[in-house]
């Protein structure tokens, strides 16, 4: 993808999901598109977001536990409280979310060998 090409992606405000129609909500997400950007090509970026979705499985896997006592009321209750962690991990989802939705990040399964 060219720079052109990914600028065009960037300044369309057309390829932004449904609910972004603030003009703070469109920048940040413009800047977590050129921050994955300025990442090289060829970077391994499965660190980075590794930590991030193993918090989202746990959380939703204890949330559908029969009889649990965690659920996604307490998920909304840390986002209420501004959980730093938690809107971290929202803001990484959503940088990984559009990243792959733009092609500008690909999930890749690594040949087993032999």
């Amino acid at each position: 993808m060219t720079r052109h090409e990914t600028a065009a992606i960037i300044n369309d405000k057309r390829n932004f999901a449904d609910g972004l129609d603030d003009y703070t909500e469109i920048n940040i997400a413009r800047k977590m598109a050129i921050n994955a950007l300025q990442a090289k090509s060829t970077e391994d970026q499965t660190k980075k977001y590794a930590a991030m979705i193993e918090s989202f499985e746990c959380d939703f896997s204890l949330a559908i536990e029969p009889g649990g006592t965690y659920g996604l009321d307490d998920l909304q209750v840390k986002i209420e409280r501004s959980d730093k962690r938690m809107l971290a991990d929202i803001k990484l989802l959503q940088e990984l979310s559009y990243g792959v939705r733009h092609g500008i990040l690909k999930i890749v399964k690594q040949l087993e060998d032999g």
